[in-house]
């Protein structure tokens, strides 16, 4: 198939997915295929006038708790439906170095789950890759050096422009993705244990510290307007994804990952909050379903987990109390990672 036409829509954190998205213009160009490329934050909405019967459509976006990140899943679950088109999907995994070899990350559900959703609206999957682009989750791990971003980035150019090569000539390019398969199967349940727990949960382990100028460019970068001003300050609601957009692209490398919430989180979640207000309110155990029980202890560790948040983004105005939040918050030694040639306003595209 002749394709006349290329849009890309795009969900970045720090500049994985764009890159990945503009490699791929990039060579649709050297084609001479006309090209869009749209960011989907803050509610974005499919342009119908961009399309035509060969217009092949891509999508790239990073793997959330080995899941496409939850945006892209809701944009695509909303997307109109199209006449048989032509699709693809990349999603950026966490690639390291060791050696000279890029190492793989996982992917999990971030291709399976939105190939069903786009065949659901009617397109035709071209190909699926998973892209071993270096790793951002700074607040698990410090921001790779240099010298291994290069090497990283390198080699995932290529892989990416053997990729849509392989698309452009009218091939399917699945192969990557199948050799995965197993293992991203054996690790489903983490998908959406993160799905509808974990990311609720990170979205409170960000903070501001004292460097915060309240110049409130995390606010209006957010992707997904997951950041207010609370009596002058960021504060992170739900709706954070944990992009890393803001922690790696602040200026005053203010905000922090903190550990110390972290732990108190999860110590939270092995308390049996059931039983224990079964004992107090009825003196016996009234719940039985063991399913049941860990619901309800979940949504009271989590309630509790919030409430802890509020409180701790009220004190942090106090100077002791920041300094222990501040240094107990490991982001606070470590490297950001940001994609090489990147500034905040250069992640939302729409061309």
């Amino acid at each position: 198939m002749i394709y006349d036409k290329l849009i890309i829509y795009y969900y970045t954190g720090t500049g994985n997915a764009l890159k990945a998205s503009e490699w791929i213009i990039s060579e649709a160009k050297n084609r001479g295929i006309v090209t869009h490329i749209h960011a989907i934050d803050r509610n974005y909405k499919p342009n119908v006038q961009e399309f035509t019967a060969n217009t092949l459509f891509g999508f790239c976006y990073p793997t959330h708790g080995f899941n496409a990140v939850p945006a892209m899943l809701s944009f695509m679950s909303k997307f109109p439906k199209v006449a048989k088109n032509h699709a693809f999907l990349l999603n950026t995994r966490a690639g390291m170095k060791i050696f000279n070899y890029n190492t793989p990350g996982l992917s999990g559900i971030a291709l399976l789950l939105p190939m069903l959703i786009l065949f659901l609206r009617n397109f035709n999957i071209r190909g699926a890759y998973p892209l071993d682009m270096p790793s951002n989750w700074i607040s698990i791990h410090p921001g790779l050096n240099q010298n291994s971003v290069r090497f990283i980035i390198n080699a995932c150019e290529k892989k990416t422009k053997k990729f849509i090569q392989t698309i452009f000539l009218g091939k399917r390019h699945l192969k990557r993705m199948c050799i995965d398969i197993p293992l991203d199967i054996l690790i489903v349940p983490i998908s959406f244990g993160y799905y509808f727990i974990g990311r609720f949960f990170l979205a409170k382990t960000l903070i501001y510290t004292r460097e915060c100028n309240s110049c409130q460019l995390c606010v209006k970068n957010c992707p997904v307007e997951a950041i207010k001003i609370v009596n002058g300050k960021p504060f992170w609601t739900h709706n954070c994804e944990s992009c890393m957009r803001c922690i790696a692209y602040c200026p005053q490398k203010s905000i922090q990952a903190s550990h110390l919430i972290f732990f108190s989180g999860l110590l939270l979640f092995f308390i049996p909050f059931t039983d224990l207000l079964s004992n107090i309110l009825f003196d016996k155990a009234v719940i039985s379903n063991e399913w049941l029980i860990w619901i309800i202890d979940t949504i009271i560790a989590m309630s509790f987990l919030y409430f802890l948040y509020a409180v701790i983004q009220k004190l942090l105005k106090y100077t002791w109390i920041e300094v222990i939040f501040r240094y107990t918050s490991i982001t606070y030694y470590w490297r950001r990672y940001k994609t090489p040639g990147y500034k905040f306003s250069d992640l939302k595209k729409h061309e």
